[in-house]
């Protein structure tokens, strides 16, 4: 299960030198080995936790869900552009033009070029904060 979920993430870079198998996760290789190192990451999952992830993401995606959102709540979105959980920032933007469709104002992203997965574990980790705190300071 493990397999079929998280293998297909790590293509791109499982022919680099020291392949972890979770270089999708971050370009900065010490916070890769810091992930390989954590015995509470990189785990098998079992099929139930599977099942009521998935069951969960259906809930909240599910339109009526969605439409409860406050329309005046305003929102950041951030994602590495090579993200294979957010499809390479395909995901992301599907999300958002469906929050928009649904009247939600303030939608703000950010897509951090060769980032991957965890923007604020990348090499340009200072860059990816920054731009949080000016996103919050002209929210709050």
């Amino acid at each position: 299960m493990n397999d079929l979920i998280f293998k297909a993430n790590n293509e791109p870079w499982e022919k680099d030198e020291g392949a972890t198998g979770f270089e999708w996760l971050s370009r900065d290789k010490k916070e890769v080995q810091k992930y390989v190192d954590d015995p509470w990451c990189g785990f098998i999952i079992p099929a139930s936790l599977w099942l009521e992830f998935f069951k969960g993401l259906e809930k909240i995606y599910h339109p009526e869900n969605e439409k409860k959102i406050p329309k005046i709540l305003p929102l950041y979105f951030i994602a590495g552009s090579l993200d294979p959980i957010g499809s390479k920032t395909v995901g992301i933007k599907s999300m958002i033009s469906r929050l928009e469709r649904y009247g939600i104002k303030d939608v703000s992203y950010k897509f951090y070029n060769d980032a991957r997965h965890e923007p604020f574990n990348e090499i340009n980790r200072d860059e990816v904060v920054n731009d949080l705190i000016n996103w919050l300071d002209s929210h709050i």
